[in-house]
C-alpha cells in the first residue's frame, strides 16, 4: 500500500480529485439550492471513495494504470464543461454523464494516436532519482547494470536476453520481456563504465509498444561505508509518444527502479541488514 501511495501519488490524486470535482458539479446541477457546505462535504467524501477506487483499481489491473491519470483529466474537463457550457438532454446529469465518456474516450485515443507520437517526437524526457541503500556498492552494481551478474539477478527482473556485439565491445544488445509477449530491444553503448561507481551508456533501440526510441542512461554510486552506500541515477529518453510522455510521468519511473533494485538485492542478499544469502554468479559476458 505505502510503495503505491509513493509511487502513484501523482496519478492518484489526479483521478480522485477529477473525479470528485466532476461528481460534486453533477450534484450541484441536480440539487441546486443545497447549501454551500453540502456540496463541501460530498466533495470531501467522494475524494476519499475515489482515491480508494484508485488504489483497488491499480492492485487489480496495473497495466491500465494509465487510465486513471486519463479518467482524472477527462473529469476535470467535463466539470468545466457544464459549468459554462448548455448541455442538451434530458438532464444536466445525464449529458453530462454522456460528455465525460465521450472526453474519456477520445483522450484515450489521441494519447495512442499517431497524433501522439508526433507531438512527443520533440520532447526529451528527463527523470532522476536518487537513495541510501544498505548494502556496498558492488553489490548495486551488480544487480543495477546489465551485464554485470547473470540475467535474472538484473534489478528490472525482466531482462531476458543479453548479447556482445562482435565488432565493438562497449555494446552489448539486450531484450527485456514485457507483457503479453511484448519485448523491447535495445542497442547499448558504454560511454563510461567504472565500477563500481561510474556508469553512462547510450541506448537505442524499440520499446515494447513498436516505438523507436533513444538516451542515456547514468548512474553513480557514492561508497558511504563497507556496507551502505548512495545511488543517483538520471535518464534523458526521446522518441516517446506524448502519451508514453505523460505516463511515465505519473509513473515515477527512476524511483520505481531504485525501488526494484532495493527489493532485488533484499531478495538475494538479506533484508537489508546485512548479506545472508549467497551471491548470483556473475556473467562471464
Amino acid at each position: 500500500m505505502l510503495k503505491i501511495l509513493k509511487r502513484h501519488y501523482r496519478r492518484l490524486l489526479m483521478f480522485s480529485a477529477g473525479m470528485s470535482v466532476f461528481s460534486t458539479v453533477l450534484l450541484a446541477h441536480a440539487t441546486a439550492g443545497l447549501p454551500d457546505v453540502a456540496y463541501l462535504a460530498f466533495y470531501v467524501m467522494s475524494l476519499g471513495l475515489f482515491a480508494a477506487l484508485s488504489i483497488v483499481v491499480y492492485r487489480l489491473r496495473p497495466e491500465r494504470r494509465s487510465v486513471l491519470e486519463v479518467a482524472g483529466f477527462s473529469g476535470l474537463i467535463t466539470a468545466l464543461a457544464i459549468l459554462y457550457l448548455p448541455l442538451p438532454g434530458i438532464t444536466p446529469v445525464i449529458s453530462g454523464t454522456v460528455l465525460f465518456l465521450l472526453v474519456l474516450f477520445g483522450l484515450s485515443r489521441f494519447l495512442r494516436s499517431k497524433m501522439s507520437l508526433q507531438m512527443g517526437e520533440g520532447l526529451v524526457w528527463k527523470d532522476r532519482h536518487g537513495a541510501e541503500l544498505p548494502y556496498p556498492a558492488r553489490l548495486a552494481w551488480m544487480h543495477l547494470i546489465p551485464g554485470a551478474t547473470e540475467l535474472k539477478g538484473h534489478s528490472t527482473g525482466m531482462l531476458s536476453a543479453m548479447e556482445e556485439d562482435e565488432e565493438d565491445p562497449n555494446v552489448i544488445h539486450v531484450t527485456f520481456s514485457g507483457r503479453g509477449q511484448r519485448n523491447a530491444s535495445y542497442k547499448l553503448t558504454y560511454l563510461e563504465k567504472d565500477p563500481p561507481v561510474t556508469c553512462r551508456f547510450l541506448f537505442e533501440g524499440k520499446e515494447a509498444d513498436g516505438n523507436k526510441v533513444h538516451g542515456i542512461f547514468a548512474a553513480h554510486i557514492n561508497i558511504l561505508d563497507h556496507r551502505t552506500c548512495f545511488i543517483a541515477v538520471n535518464e534523458e529518453r526521446m522518441g516517446l509518444s506524448l502519451g508514453a510522455y505523460i505516463e511515465r510521468w505519473f509513473d515515477d519511473v527512476m524511483g520505481y527502479q531504485v525501488d526494484r533494485l532495493r527489493a532485488t538485492l533484499d531478495k538475494y542478499h538479506g533484508d537489508g541488514q546485512g548479506i545472508t544469502k549467497p551471491m548470483p554468479k556473475t556473467s562471464e559476458a
